[in-house]
């Protein structure tokens, strides 16, 4: 084992934490975006509608998902839907499999 097991486990780890944050704050962006439609007043709909111009969406899903999926390889289950719990429980199961562990 070339760097130890506790840098790679520790990579992964800030990874899935990483990726908590960035579902979250997803998470509140739609949120946002959704208030500003149910706040939007008739008058900015019609123009909007005689216009054909559709509400606005979020675009950094779009260019963030390659980097996303990449981050999600090697990970059991998907960390966009994790809770802090099921992080931690992986590392756990990590931590039991790593071969420092086996050998002890």
């Amino acid at each position: 084992m070339g760097r130890g097991g506790t840098i790679p486990a520790g990579e992964a780890v800030t990874r899935a934490l990483l990726l908590y944050e960035y579902r979250d704050e997803l998470r509140k962006a739609g949120s946002f975006v959704l208030s500003l439609e149910v706040a939007e007043r008739w008058p900015h709909r019609l123009y909007r509608t005689a216009r054909r111009q559709p509400l606005s969406q979020l675009l950094t899903p779009t260019k963030a998902q390659p980097i996303v999926d990449y981050w999600l390889e090697g990970t059991a289950g998907n960390a966009l839907t994790w809770g802090i719990e099921d992080i931690v429980r992986e590392e756990e199961l990590d931590r039991a499999k790593s071969p420092a562990a086996v050998a002890a």
